[in-house]
């Protein structure tokens, strides 16, 4: 009965300890999951304000050579 009884204790203990490494393994997984996201929402928001970014340096150029066009126009109706 006491071999019975120590059999099943270690086998309980066995199933705990399996439950615990299961159990840390989804633990690390959830953290690298959430990690992952992270950076794909970083490298995302990065994506975006780099286009941003750009945008306004393509319409402060398209606006300075309109500015130019029309100061040349200006000074071409002047001479005339």
């Amino acid at each position: 009965m006491y071999d019975q009884l120590t059999a099943e204790h270690v086998k309980l203990l066995g199933q705990r300890e399996k439950e615990k490494i299961a159990m840390h393994k989804e633990k690390i997984n959830l953290e690298k999951e959430s990690r992952d996201r992270q950076l794909n929402e970083e490298r995302r928001k990065k994506r975006n304000e780099e286009k941003q970014n750009h945008k306004a340096e393509v319409d402060l150029v398209e606006r300075l050579q309109n500015e130019m066009e029309a100061e040349r126009n200006l000074q071409q109706q002047k001479r005339d």
